[in-house]
C-alpha cells in the first residue's frame, strides 16, 4: 500500500487528536446545558438526572444518539408506570418489590429485540421509581423529565458537533481494501503462470480466502460510515459517495471470490497444472490478464484514496495512472478475453474429434474444462472491474471536486 507523505500523516494525527477533544467537549457541553435547563425548570434533582442522561445517551454518531435517547425515555416511562401502578394498588412490601422487578424484567426480555438498552432501563427505572419514589413522590416525574431534557440536548450536541469522521474512515477502509486486493493479484498471476511450486498452491488459495473474509468483514465500517451521515449537516459532500460504497464493496467481494476460485482451480489441479503450463502458452496469457486487472484495481484504489483525502480537507494530488490509459487497458483486456474464448472454442472442437499427440498425461477434455473455468472467472472479474471503474469515475464527476476530472 502506498505510504502517504509526512505532511499528510502529520495532519491526520492532529486531526485524530482534535476529534478526541471534540468528543470530550460534546459530553461536557451536553451535560452542562442539560443541567442548567433542567435546573431552571424543576430544580437541582432534575438537573442532576438530566446531566446524567445527556452523558449516557451520547454515542459516536447522531443517529445512534437518537436511538439511545428514544430507548432511554421509553424504558423510563414503562418502568416508572409499572412501579407506580403496583405500589398504588398493593403498597410497598418485599413481595411488591419482587413483583415489580419480575414484571419489568419479563417485559424487558420480550422487547429486547426492539431495543437492548430500553430492555435494561425498564427494570432499573421500575426499581428506582419504587424505592426512591417512596421518600419523594416527585422522583418518577423528575426522572422522566431528566431523561427527556438530557436526551434532547444530547441529540442536539451529537448532531451539531459530529463531523463525518466515520464516513471518512469508511472511505479510507475501502481504499485500503482495494489496494490490498490489487497487491494480491500479481501473486495470483504468478500462480496461474506456473511460477509457484505446487507445494505452495494451497497456501495461495488460503491467502485468497483470507482476503475475501477481510473484505466481507469491512461491511461494519462502511455501515457505520453511512450511519454517521444520517442527520449530519457537515457530511453532505460525502452523501453520494457513501451511498455508493455498498455497491463498490459488493463488486470487490465478488472480485475476491473469483480470485479465490481461480486459486482453488490451480490448487486442485496440482502437478497437472505445472504440466499444462509447460506445454501451453495460454496459462501465461491468463496470468498477464490478471496483472493488467491488478493495475486497474490499483487505479481504482488510489482514486478512492484521493477522494477520501480531498473530502477531509487535504489538498493533495496523488500521482496515479492516467484515466485514459486505464480505460485503454480495460478495452484491451476485454478484447484479449474475447480472443481467448474463441481459442478455447476452437480447441474444444478439435479435442472432440481427435486426441492431441503431445507427450503429456493430462487428458485433453480435462484441460478444456480447466480453461473454461478460468476464463469464466476472468470474465466475471473483468465485468466487476468495469463497474468499479465506472463507479469511481462517477464519484469524480459527481460533485466532490472538479479537480478529479481528467
Amino acid at each position: 500500500m502506498r505510504t502517504l507523505p509526512w505532511t499528510i500523516q502529520h495532519n491526520l494525527k492532529w486531526r485524530k487528536a482534535g476529534l478526541l477533544g471534540l468528543a470530550a467537549l460534546q459530553k461536557t457541553l451536553a451535560a452542562a446545558v442539560s443541567w442548567q435547563v433542567a435546573f431552571l425548570l424543576a430544580g437541582t434533582e432534575a438537573a442532576a438526572l438530566a446531566a446524567v442522561s445527556a452523558v449516557i445517551v451520547l454515542q459516536v454518531t447522531g443517529w445512534q444518539t437518537i436511538q439511545k435517547s428514544i430507548e432511554r425515555v421509553l424504558g423510563v416511562i414503562i418502568g416508572i408506570s409499572i412501579s407506580i401502578g403496583i405500589v398504588h394498588y398493593l403498597g410497598l412490601q418485599v413481595w411488591t418489590i419482587f413483583c415489580v422487578v419480575f414484571a419489568a424484567s419479563i417485559i424487558g426480555i420480550c422487547i429486547q429485540k426492539q431495543g437492548a438498552y430500553m430492555a435494561t432501563q425498564i427494570p432499573i427505572s421500575a426499581l428506582l421509581g419504587l424505592v426512591v419514589g417512596v421518600g419523594e413522590e416527585s422522583y418518577p416525574l423528575l426522572r422522566l423529565l431528566g431523561a427527556l431534557i438530557g436526551g434532547v440536548i444530547g441529540i442536539a450536541f451529537s448532531i451539531l458537533l459530529s463531523p463525518p469522521t466515520y464516513a471518512h474512515k469508511a472511505q479510507k477502509t475501502l481504499a485500503n481494501l482495494l489496494q490490498e486486493v490489487a497487491q494480491t493479484l500479481p501473486t495470483l498471476a504468478d500462480t496461474v503462470a506456473g511460477s509457484v511450486a505446487s507445494s505452495r498452491q494451497l497456501a495461495i488459495y488460503e491467502h485468497m480466502h483470507a482476503v475475501e473474509r477481510k473484505v466481507r468483514a469491512s461491511e461494519r465500517d462502511l455501515a457505520l460510515g453511512r450511519e454517521n451521515l444520517r442527520f449530519n449537516p457537515w457530511g453532505r459532500s460525502l452523501q453520494g459517495i457513501v451511498e455508493g460504497q455498498p455497491h463498490m464493496l459488493e463488486m470487490l467481494e465478488k472480485l475476491t471470490r473469483q480470485m479465490e476460485r481461480i486459486a482453488w482451480t490451480v490448487s486442485e489441479t496440482g502437478n497437472s497444472w505445472e504440466e499444462m503450463c509447460t506445454f501451453y502458452a495460454w496459462a501465461k496469457r491468463y496470468a498477464e490478464l490478471l496483472r493488467i486487472m491488478g493495475e486497474m484495481l490499483d487505479f481504482v484504489g488510489k482514486r478512492v484514496q484521493q477522494v477520501s483525502l480531498t473530502t477531509s480537507g487535504m489538498n493533495y494530488k496523488l500521482e496515479i495512472h492516467d484515466e485514459n490509459r486505464v480505460l485503454a487497458q480495460l478495452e484491451q483486456a476485454q478484447k484479449r478475453l474475447t480472443e481467448e474464448e474463441a481459442a478455447l472454442l476452437k480447441d474444444r472442437e478439435e479435442t472432440s474429434v481427435k486426441q492431441q499427440a503431445k507427450p503429456e498425461s493430462t487428458h485433453p477434455s480435462y484441460r478444456v474444462v480447466v480453461r473454461s473455468s478460468l476464463l469464466l472467472d476472468l470474465g466475471r472479474m473483468l465485468d466487476d472491474l468495469e463497474e468499479m471503474i465506472t463507479t469511481v469515475r462517477r464519484w469524480q464527476a459527481g460533485g466532490v471536486s472538479g479537480q478529479f476530472l481528467s
